[in-house]
């Protein structure tokens, strides 16, 4: 049989969620698939899962292996792939029943070297579903107007994941594009600026297909990453790389990567309070004076940052006073508010996803 899409999922303790992924993908309108199943060390039941839809579907091929991370997992994947695209999906997520045969057919139908399509993304402790379409629908066969599919993917946070993408295999195959497995975080966004760099043809589908179930709503506390800072500046010399490859240098091109590069030290910020960081506020004042007020780059740009939004606002304020520990302080505060006031804080933050989802569709 030729397979026309390789799907690769890297399984880690997904157990409670890997039969309804496997599911969707078994029953996908698309039968010319084989499904990489890699689990990466999993010290639950997820091996044993995986083995039976193998005995189950001829589609199926399980590899394990010791625990490396995600993108040793789906590099693994890479090396055993046989389709002609690449599709990549999340153990604990999952998939419309058409998803597949709709990529594929605007794949071969126009030539392509990456498809992308929207997301539904289901908030699962409080039962608030949002749907992202890209908005628009595209065919690109130049630098120009691949240059424009991107940056729009940027504006509307549909570049920096990889499950709502179709791949053509001879691309990452001719250009050895692998995952960075240095990377703790990123890992999609790096493996993204590669593929577009050398894709000859692009296009946008407005359809959202994929089903990312966010169940953890504090994920952005959840792990500690202790070289975030080194692996951000990574991202963002990615980003600029991209978009001087295609001529992205307008006023708004520039202000959008000041505005990421700005989010992403506060992302290193927000770092130093999750659950597991057990770092003091001594460590936290010595973090911030070291990478933040003692960095001239951050401080350039910083300065140079119009923010958005209240939080992004009171961070610049006070990131401007240049006192390390009033920045901790405040931190620790809004991460006390947090914490005691969850239910609070899930209310508004799945509203303003909803109407930030609907005003991104009219």
């Amino acid at each position: 049989m030729s397979i026309k899409v390789s799907v690769i999922i890297p399984i880690y303790n997904a157990e409670k969620y890997l039969t309804k992924c496997l599911e969707s993908v078994i029953s996908q309108t698309l039968n010319q698939i084989e499904i990489i199943l890699v689990n990466d060390g999993s010290f639950d039941n997820s091996g044993a899962v995986a083995e039976q839809y193998e005995q189950k579907d001829n589609r199926i091929r399980v590899f394990h292996k010791d625990n490396g991370g995600v993108s040793s997992a789906r590099n693994l994947g890479l090396r055993m792939a046989k389709g002609q695209y690449i599709s990549f999906i999340d153990a604990d997520d999952y998939i419309d029943k058409n998803m597949l045969i709709e990529l594929y057919e605007r794949a071969v139908s126009f030539n392509l070297d990456i498809v992308v399509s929207g997301r539904v993304t289901e908030y699962t402790k409080t039962n608030k579903t949002v749907t992202q379409t890209l908005g628009k629908d595209t065919l690109s066969y130049n630098k120009n107007t691949i240059g424009m599919d991107i940056f729009y993917l940027c504006e509307n946070n549909h570049f920096d994941v990889l499950w709502n993408k179709l791949y053509k295999s001879e691309v990452i195959n001719k250009h050895d594009i692998v995952f960075k497995e240095y990377a703790t975080t990123s890992q999609d966004l790096l493996f993204n600026v590669e593929s577009f760099i050398h894709a000859e043809s692009v296009s946008l589908i407005d359809k959202a297909y994929y089903h990312y179930m966010n169940r953890d709503e504090t994920s952005i506390v959840r792990k500690y990453h202790k070289d975030i800072f080194e692996i951000m500046e990574k991202r963002n010399k990615a980003l600029y790389y991209l978009f001087k490859h295609f001529e992205l240098s307008t006023q708004k091109h520039t202000n959008w990567l000041l505005n990421e590069y700005c989010n992403c030290i506060k992302v290193c910020l927000l770092n130093l309070y999750r659950r597991d960081s057990n770092l003091s506020i001594k460590d936290k004042i010595k973090y911030v004076r070291r990478n933040f007020m003692k960095n001239s780059i951050v401080i350039k740009n910083l300065n140079s940052w119009n923010p958005k939004g209240f939080l992004n606002k009171l961070f610049k304020l006070v990131i401007g006073t240049k006192s390390s520990t009033l920045l901790v302080v405040v931190y620790n505060i809004l991460f006390f508010i947090r914490y005691r006031f969850q239910p609070l804080y899930l209310l508004y933050r799945d509203k303003f996803s909803l109407l930030n989802a609907t005003s991104k569709q009219k």
